[in-house]
Order: C-alpha cells, then structure tokens, then sequence
C-alpha cells in the first residue's frame, strides 16, 4: 500500500519544486563550498571556489558556514547523500578514501540529526513513493 497524501500537501510540495527550480538547483553553483564533501587536492577557479567537478554529494542549505555545523544541513539532502556515497567517482582523490572520508562526515550529521540512523532508508523509500504518488496525480511522467 502506498503513502497518502493531502492535495494540500501535494500543492505545497509541487510549490516548494517550483521555487527551487526558479532560484536554481539544490546545491548548484551559488552554493558554498562547506555544502558539499570536497575531494582532496581539488582544483579552485579565479574566485577562489572549488571547481564543480569535485563537489560531491551537497547536503548543507545556502547559509551553511562551515561543513561541520548541523544546523545547515538539509534532510533530505542527507538522506540522499548517505543513499549515493558508494556511487561517487571522485576525480583526485582515491575512490576508498574519498568514499571513506565522505561517509563518515555524513553519518556524523546523521548520528547527530536522524531520529534514528536506521531512519534514513525508510525515510528515503517513503520520499520516493511520495513522488510516485506526486507524479500519478498529476500525471508526470519520469524519464530516466
């Protein structure tokens, strides 16, 4: 059986997607470099910013600080990040230390902000289904 959804909630949801479209990604360039995991030895542009290709895995909001700080961090961003931190290919650095690194920088925000570690694979399935059921109301369909 599916999750249910108000239409209330669903508008609210298809809302907040709008506004995010419109003021750019999630994690896109606008974004500090403390809302990523950053490879090690990454190259930086004239700015003095990283350069895309070794941000990873972004899980912090606009008005992060430093990469330390949990009140920055974005759930389900988090969630997302913890679910695709074996899918990273890291371009400097070695995949096992990255992945290493990255994961145990992630779980820390985890241990500090989940209900429980073991929330995020539940909360993730329940977000996809959520979106499944987004989509059937309004009859998106998903490409891939």
């Amino acid at each position: 059986m599916g999750a249910k959804m108000k239409k209330e909630d669903i508008f609210k949801a298809f809302d907040a997607a709008a506004k995010n479209l419109s003021e750019g990604k999630f994690g896109d360039r606008t974004f500090p470099d403390a809302a990523f995991v950053i490879e090690n030895g990454a190259e930086k542009d004239e700015k003095g910013k990283t350069l895309q290709k070794y941000r990873h895995l972004p899980h912090h909001n606009k008005g992060v600080k430093s990469a330390t700080e949990n009140g920055s961090v974005d759930l389900p961003h988090l969630r997302n990040a913890l679910a695709r931190v074996n899918q990273v290919k890291p371009v400097k650095e070695s995949v096992s230390s990255f992945r290493s690194r990255a994961s145990s920088h992630l779980r820390r925000h985890a241990k500090t902000l989940l209900k429980t570690y073991k929330e995020k694979a539940s909360a993730a399935t329940q977000r996809l289904e959520k979106i499944r059921l987004l989509c059937e109301e309004f009859k998106v369909e998903i490409e891939e």
